[in-house]
């Protein structure tokens, strides 16, 4: 999913539990092709909506000297995208494909963050080949993420970041269509404010089809038009913000990205917005102690989805 990690994706999480509620609607009504020319989609255009709940788990055990980090994204949705099937007009809300990062890991250095971790997403979502409302993808797919976040100043104040996502995928089930690899980058530049509660900056995301599609049961007019090789790519970007709520134990996110440059894809924009609910309650134990300067807050993820916290050290 593009565009849901931004600010400080480089980063993971303290230890502690969080619960994220995540929405993220997508809205576009035009097809770039790969000569770039512009395909308008008909009625009221593509709006996907998504709402994900997102468990995860940062402890205080080492593996190779990072923290190590687990979690596990719910997500239901209103449709499913396939392309070049775009007849989404009888969509129905239903739950979608289980996102499981089973390992995380986690490093701090005085100048720079670093991240790493693997997830698979399993094929619990509603999906039959050809259908309208499918909520699922029908396969398996494998995700290897790494990123970092680099803090130029002594303050750590400013916060550059970037995190890249490789995914592989199986065979759909009941159609012989094997989607191929992508690769995803998302990140952002940053500024943090009121000691760290709050960042505001520049996020992005990339991303690119690096092998083809393939299989028997892909659609005839990729082929007729000499297209079943061709690799789609997409580019966007936008403002962020990131706000620590202490009364409410937990901190709201927004971003807006806009698409750019896309090729054999749709062209659009992106809203995202969450609220992470500490579930450690870290503001709660700080007014027992003397007072700290909170820490930029940061987002940790996969390269798809995640968490906010409070970092107190």
């Amino acid at each position: 999913m593009k565009g849901d990690t931004g600010l400080s994706a480089g980063t993971q999480a303290p230890p502690g539990t969080y619960i994220t509620n995540l929405s993220y609607f997508y809205g576009s009504n035009k097809i770039k092709l790969p000569s770039g020319n512009t395909a308008t989609i008909g009625g009221d255009g593509l709006n996907l909506f998504t709402n994900l709940t997102v468990i995860s788990r940062v402890t205080k055990k080492k593996f190779l000297g990072a923290n190590y980090g687990v979690m596990l994204a719910i997500p239901a949705l209103n449709t499913q995208l396939e392309l070049p099937r775009l007849n989404t007009n009888d969509s129905s809300f239903g739950l979608s494909d289980l996102y499981v990062m089973p390992l995380q890991l986690g490093w701090r250095k005085k100048k720079a963050d670093y991240i790493a971790s693997f997830a698979f997403v399993a094929p619990t979502g509603r999906f039959n080949p050809g259908a309208d409302n499918n909520t699922g993808l029908g396969m398996w797919s494998y995700e290897i993420a790494g990123g970092t976040t680099f803090y130029p100043d002594k303050k750590r104040s400013w916060n550059i970041s970037t995190l890249a996502a490789y995914e592989m995928h199986q065979k759909k089930q009941g159609i012989d269509i094997k989607v191929g690899d992508i690769l995803t980058l998302e990140g952002g530049v940053g500024k943090t404010f009121l000691k760290g509660g709050a960042n505001v900056g520049a996020v992005y995301y990339a991303q690119w089809k690096v092998t083809a599609d393939s299989g028997s049961d892909l659609s005839p007019l990729l082929t007729r038009f000499g297209l079943s090789n061709i690799k789609n790519r997409a580019f966007a970007i936008g403002p962020e913000l990131s706000l620590i709520v202490p009364k409410l134990e937990g901190q709201f996110n927004v971003r807006a990205l806009k698409e750019f440059g896309n090729r054999t894809a749709t062209q659009g924009y992106a809203v995202v917005a969450s609220f992470t609910f500490f579930v450690d309650r870290p503001f709660k134990e700080l007014n027992r102690k003397k007072p700290e300067p909170v820490q930029p807050t940061t987002q940790p993820s996969s390269g798809s989805t995640t968490s906010l916290s409070v970092d107190n050290r």
